[in-house]
């Protein structure tokens, strides 16, 4: 009996550093794992307001959301910024949220130009339509822009003022191009 129990032993003492390195081989290959992901997340949350292909400048202030999706087999994206506080995940859900008095949110996609996107006219720059303010509280418009098709939405909280009408071009001018 006790023959069978030091073997036992003998046995056990032999495979638990095999077991005790595996262990703590699969742990630190875990964390390493996490560590990855988590920079990589980071690394897409501090790009903030950009999707696949546009981003829009970030000031203090300002607030953002980015939904990716697909379109035609592409990377594509919605991106809010406002002058307000939202939630972050507000570009992923249907509609858009509330915009206070004398605030605004820019909506915009970042699309392949695909289908009837290639008929939509090109723009060198977003901005509003050159109308001066209007009684509406909601301008949209669609363009090429950067090789992408942009469907851009501005919402105002109140009706839109000169100031308001200015603060949107001027946020509207800083989208552009992603750098590699």
């Amino acid at each position: 009996m006790s023959l069978e129990h030091d073997g036992t032993r003998a046995l056990a003492a032999a495979v638990m550093p095999y077991v005790t390195m595996r262990r703590v081989l699969v742990v630190c290959l875990a964390c390493v794992l996490a560590s990855v992901l988590a920079g990589s997340a980071r690394a897409f949350a501090s790009r903030g307001h950009c999707g696949p292909a546009l981003c829009i400048r970030t000031d203090k202030g300002w607030f953002g959301s980015v939904g990716p999706g697909v379109a035609n087999a592409h990377p594509a994206a919605w991106v809010l910024f406002g002058n307000f506080r939202f939630p972050a995940d507000a570009a992923g859900h249907e509609g858009h949220p509330s915009v206070p008095g004398g605030r605004l949110l820019i909506a915009f996609s970042d699309f392949p130009v695909v289908g009837r996107y290639a008929r939509w006219r090109r723009a060198t720059y977003l901005h509003l339509p050159a109308r001066h303010p209007t009684r509406k509280r909601l301008v949209t418009w669609h363009v090429r822009f950067a090789g992408r098709a942009v469907y851009v939405e501005v919402k105002f909280g109140s009706r839109p003022s000169a100031p308001m009408w200015r603060l949107a071009n001027a946020k509207l001018a800083t989208v552009h191009r992603k750098q590699r």
